[in-house]
């Protein structure tokens, strides 16, 4: 054997000899660690009952100070106390091995950004955490991304519905309401406060927690607008319908979906119009709502009727915008005085169709709206589906935002018109209709002009219900209800004189069903029994909701007049409705 080989003998065993002095030097920590941890349970009860109540009270002041998260294991922070590895935990780290559960999902993506520790195969080595930015900070992303660190002081709350869908609250200091992700598509962050990012998705299950951990797109702070005052309401005594009101923040309470759905049950049968409070969206954000709904209306006639993004009636497109002066109104020379804009859902299938460049600008605010009003969706689909004794998603998975659908953010604006006008139409502003949708979301209006046409026969006007949305069955939900759930006929009209002068402007959210969702009566236990659905349902062919809706809107829009229609009946299928005007 030559030198070399020799040097490189002794070399290696140098080095093996090494291996096992450490593996050793390691193994003998280990027992003494375990002769500590023995020798202190050893300790009398009275002891070993002051030591823990003095651990308890060091790690609640570290809770307190913001060094570890409230809603971190109690046991969890004990045990990592006693094997004296609290004291260099870093905030939001992980307690013990792999396979130790933690506060928060365990990605591979999270461990990358140095959330949570990580460590190789060697089991002697130690967990790792990657140096993190300066706290609070954010750091830019090809230009176009914002990475939101973990280490901020943020609480983390995680809560599961029946349908194991996930919702995830950031509650950041300093900020007006709670920002809020809801369950697990692309995030957007919207600033809300100074220091405090809205994050918002779609409307999706969560199945893998690191989709959670998509980067938040660069949102601007909040673009500044005139500010939006609700007009006064009318002092005029006006026959007005009595809605039921239903309280949405007893939803989660123990009961509460049972109690709020026999509420709900009678109204919904007698007339499709009630109302809906505790929401939990503020009106701040409403008013902002409206706000832009005004600016978008001042805007010169040039620049919010652009071509491209337009209506398209003769396909039955609803998205766009609706120009007034455009129809005449009951076959006279009066033209109808109502422009609107329609806003899809902010899913990528419907990234092609018409959206105002004007808008653009507040997508992540509509975006945010929107999900807002689908949560009121989900609860009132909900007790729909209680009334009916069907599972309790059964609508809401027929309704869901990430799918496909006609669902639209609408702002509408009524110009006033002149007294003589209005006369020679009946005073009409929106002659009298159903909803072609399942369900719609108004927004209190305090100009009067709507009114209902209720089960005794008489129209009567909807009164405006502080902090609450005036909502109402369409089409759709009363083919799924065999009728059972009335899509009540309602319409505008001209205004009481002491807000005639007014431009009257709403705030809606239009629910559609999904595009390929299958429309036909339910198989309700209920509604077998009252003998208004057969047992085999199979003889009846079901409408996709897309086919329904486009070939709805064609038929009300996609003409120059917009006439009386009384005792007209309008087919898709085996689904039918007839249009009354009085």
């Amino acid at each position: 054997m030559s030198d070399q080989d020799a040097d490189t003998s002794n070399t290696s065993d140098q080095q093996q000899d090494n291996g096992i002095h450490e593996r050793t030097t390691t193994q003998q920590q280990r027992a003494e660690k375990a002769q500590d941890i023995a020798k202190r349970d050893s300790q009398g009860p009275r002891s070993r009952s002051a030591s823990r109540r003095a651990r308890r009270q060091r790690i609640k002041e570290g809770q307190d100070s913001g060094k570890y998260m409230k809603t971190a294991n109690l046991e969890a922070l004990e045990e990592a106390d006693g094997n004296e590895e609290l004291s260099s935990m870093q905030p939001f780290e992980r307690i013990g091995p792999d396979s130790t559960s933690m506060t928060g999902p365990v990605t591979k993506a999270r461990a990358e950004r140095g959330e949570i520790p990580m460590r190789g195969s060697n089991p002697n080595q130690p967990y790792q955490v990657q140096n993190q930015q300066e706290k609070g900070s954010l750091q830019e992303q090809d230009g176009l991304k914002l990475k939101l660190e973990a280490n901020l002081d943020v609480e983390i709350e995680l809560k599961a519905s029946i349908r194991g869908d996930l919702t995830l609250s950031l509650f950041y200091p300093g900020a007006s309401t709670p920002p809020r992700l809801s369950r697990n598509c692309a995030i957007v962050a919207t600033q809300t406060d100074v220091d405090s990012y809205m994050l918002t998705s779609t409307n999706r299950q969560v199945n893998d927690f690191s989709s959670l951990s998509t980067m938040p797109s660069a949102i601007p702070k909040q673009i500044p607008l005139p500010s939006w005052t609700p007009p006064a309401k009318t002092q005029h005594e006006l026959p007005w319908a009595e809605l039921s009101v239903i309280d949405l923040s007893q939803f989660d309470s123990p009961g509460g979906k049972e109690k709020l759905a026999d509420q709900l049950k009678e109204a919904v049968s007698r007339d499709g119009f009630f109302s809906v409070t505790g929401t939990d969206i503020p009106a701040e954000e409403v008013n902002r709502q409206y706000a832009i709904a005004t600016a978008f209306f001042n805007l010169p006639f040039e620049e919010r009727g652009c071509p491209e993004s337009r209506c398209d009636f003769a396909k039955g497109n609803y998205f766009g915008y609706r120009a007034m002066h455009e129809k005449k109104m009951k076959g006279t020379d009066i033209l109808d005085n109502v422009e609107s804009i329609n806003i899809p859902k902010y899913i990528p299938s419907l990234s092609s169709e018409p959206r105002h460049p004007f808008l653009e600008q507040f997508s992540s605010e509509l975006e945010a709206f929107q999900h807002r009003s689908f949560d009121v969706v989900r609860k009132i689909f909900t007790l729909f589906a209680l009334i009916l004794e069907l599972p309790a998603s059964y609508f809401v998975d027929r309704h869901l935002y990430d799918d496909r659908s006609e669902d639209h953010l609408r702002y509408m604006r009524y110009h006033p018109r002149s007294l003589l006008d209005d006369a020679k139409i009946d005073n009409t502003w929106s002659r009298s209709h159903t909803d072609f949708g399942s369900l719609t979301l108004l927004w209190s209006q305090n100009v009067a002009g709507l009114q209902i046409k209720t089960h005794d026969g008489d129209w009567r006007y909807v009164r405006p219900v502080d902090g609450g949305i005036i909502c109402n069955v369409g089409d759709t939900l009363s083919f799924w209800s065999a009728g059972y759930f009335k899509s009540t006929i309602h319409r505008v009209v001209r205004p009481p004189p002491d807000q005639d002068g007014n431009y009257r402007v709403g705030l809606f959210y239009f629910v559609r069903p999904g595009d390929e969702v299958d429309i036909a009566p339910a198989p309700s236990p209920l509604l077998k029994r009252m003998g208004m659905v057969p047992e085999d349902l199979s003889s009846i062919k079901p409408v996709k909701g897309y086919e329904y809706v486009r070939e709805r809107v064609r038929n009300y829009h996609d003409h120059q007049d917009y006439a009386d229609r009384k005792g007209q009946k309008f087919r898709v299928g085996d689904l039918e409705i007839e249009d009354e005007v009085a």
